[in-house]
């Protein structure tokens, strides 16, 4: 861990990384975690496809009290542009407890992220939605580059079971059951949204002017 102030404020806080090879003793690679930190949080990460052994797949801060106060969690992507594949992270789940903000610490995780993230190749991006990360993502010089819906249309329902149910025999058999319904919805969705871009176009196109 590295020890580092912010502008804000007098305190110093202890900017630590946890890598992927690290989850399967992570108590003993980061021993000040244990009160505050569950490894399972992270069993998502390790069915991500494009996961390497040291990704680095969670930034904290911690305060003087080994308590993680300002943290940030990462996935890992592949991006192919111009026939080049480049190694990309998604950084999300950004947090900073109540009563540490407006003390600069979301800034100060984001630069040391983005430093650590760099420095391995790997391109820095994130999608979020409060206010909060707007105005820090603004300050550290980021375009915001467009806007998404908060639906979310699954083609399939068992990866969603995969994080609730461990049996992948009862997962099959609940995914069974639910996915004809899935299906209909999902094509109903496509369909309204299809229609709809249909009549925005039309208007867009013979309005009067």
């Amino acid at each position: 861990m590295r020890p580092i102030q912010t502008e804000k404020s007098n305190s110093t806080f202890y900017f630590g990384v946890v890598r992927h090879h690290e989850l399967v003793n992570f108590f003993e690679h980061h021993p000040k975690l244990a009160s505050h930190i569950n490894p399972s949080k992270f069993d998502f990460v390790s069915r991500a496809p494009d996961i390497s052994d040291n990704f680095p797949v969670y930034f904290y801060l911690l305060n003087d009290s080994a308590q993680v106060v300002c943290s940030l969690k990462v996935l890992p992507d592949l991006v192919w542009l111009d026939g080049e594949m480049y190694k990309w992270a998604w950084v999300g789940g950004f947090f900073t407890e109540p009563e540490y903000r407006n003390l600069g610490l979301g800034t100060a995780i984001e630069k040391e992220s983005k430093k650590v993230l760099h420095s391995e190749n790997i391109a820095w991006s994130s999608v979020f939605s409060s206010d909060a990360s707007i105005h820090i993502h603004n300050k550290l010089g980021f375009k915001l580059i467009g806007h998404a819906r908060t639906q979310v249309l699954l083609k399939s329902i068992r990866p969603l079971l995969a994080n609730y149910i461990k049996s992948s025999i009862l997962e099959k058999m609940v995914a069974a059951l639910i996915q004809p319904l899935l299906w209909f919805v999902y094509r109903f969705c496509v369909q309204t949204f299809l229609r709809s871009k249909k009549t925005k176009i039309f208007s867009k196109e013979f309005s009067p002017s």
